[in-house]
């Protein structure tokens, strides 16, 4: 049931450079988990780094001397692909950005696509202990969807303010935005973060510790259990003109 729920994401991103004019186009894959269906729309989450690349990236050259380039995005799509070798486009979905917060590195994404949502966990406090058995369920590498089981480290780590849990689990670049769940002791799967960082990190390669968002961090950003406002239409911020409205 849940795992119908997590989806593979990418995000493709156009940049050209501030001096020659060149563009490149920089595709990178997170996981999405798919957590609501309110008003039509179907709502899912990931990191904000997934679903939303830099502005500007400032590039230097590799000994470091020389003026630096500087690439400034110019479009963005972000979309529900099978994995990171999907070349078909035709059943991609897009999705839209609903909102994000950059200090606890999550977004919330929508589309009119109805997606599975999952009733087989419970979200809730539950008491995280040292030891305890955690899986997060994502998209390694953005190769195929896979469950990780670990334990947890410690379940109370600060890190810029925010809470985390950290946990002893193998966590890739592409696992990035996966739900993560612990087995409590009424025998339930409870939702208790996003995962965020993968630890070590370094060559494109992740090491064996993870660090969780907490859910009680994040419920307010995803607005879970609280109405969505009702979608403003476009044609609002541009009425038709009076030719459109006769035609």
């Amino acid at each position: 049931d849940i795992l119908r729920s997590v989806v593979c994401i990418k995000n493709s991103a156009t940049y050209v450079n501030q001096g020659s004019g060149e563009k490149t186009t920089r595709s990178t894959f997170g996981t999405g988990f798919v957590y609501k269906r309110e008003d039509g729309w179907s709502y899912l989450t990931t990191n904000e780094h997934v679903g939303k690349q830099v502005e500007k990236e400032t590039v230097q050259n590799f000994f470091n001397s020389g003026q630096p380039e500087i690439w400034n995005k110019v479009s963005e799509e972000v979309t529900i692909v099978d994995n990171k070798f999907d070349k078909d486009k035709k059943d991609d979905i897009l999705l839209s950005v609903v909102r994000g917060d950059t200090e606890l590195d999550t977004i919330v994404l929508r589309t009119k696509t109805p997606l599975h949502v999952a009733h087989s966990y419970r979200i809730g406090t539950i008491q995280e202990h040292i030891g305890d058995q955690v899986y997060a369920i994502g998209y390694p590498l953005g190769f195929t969807k896979a469950v990780t089981e670990g334990t947890i480290s410690n379940p109370s780590v600060k890190l810029e303010g925010t809470e985390h849990t950290m946990m002893d689990i193998n966590t890739q670049p592409g696992q990035s935005g996966s739900p993560v769940f612990v087995r409590g002791t009424d025998n339930e799967l409870y939702l208790i973060g996003q995962m965020r960082i993968c630890m070590p990190y370094a060559m494109g390669i992740g090491g064996g510790f993870g660090l969780a968002t907490e859910i009680s961090e994040l419920q307010s950003v995803w607005r879970i259990g609280q109405e969505e406002p009702l979608p403003i239409p476009d044609w609002f911020w541009s009425p038709p003109s009076n030719e459109k409205k006769k035609s």
